[in-house]
């Protein structure tokens, strides 16, 4: 089985085709990230020395309809440095983010309160 053919199969066909067009290309390798307590998937995708996230969930119909981009613009609004939303494809269910590394939001938290 060719690299692009086990792709297809842990990300599904979709995935695949968002991905391939957000970035001209299919020279990309993806890495399966440890996930929340929700059914959301996260990958890492590199491209071209770069780094992005790919979020996977229920497809949505609008930005403004999915709960993970209003929490995102409600942060963003406050300060809180969020992840550029890079693509979305609501009938897939799938955003396409900036790679912030691996610190999350919950973990910086705690750290600012520890140290305060």
């Amino acid at each position: 089985m060719t690299r692009l053919e086990l792709l297809k199969k842990s990300l599904g066909e979709s995935a695949m085709t968002f991905l391939e067009k957000n970035f001209g290309s299919d020279d990309f390798e993806v890495v399966s990230l440890a996930g929340d307590a929700s059914t959301r998937r996260y990958y890492r995708v590199v491209f071209a020395d770069k780094s992005w996230v790919l979020m996977a969930w229920e497809p949505f119909k609008d930005a403004e309809s999915f709960p993970f981009l209003n929490v995102l613009k409600h942060f963003e609004k406050h300060q809180v440095h969020v992840p550029e939303v890079i693509g979305f494809s609501p009938a897939d269910g799938l955003v396409l983010l900036e790679d912030l590394g691996d610190l999350t939001l919950e973990r910086k938290f705690w750290v600012y309160i520890k140290n305060r």
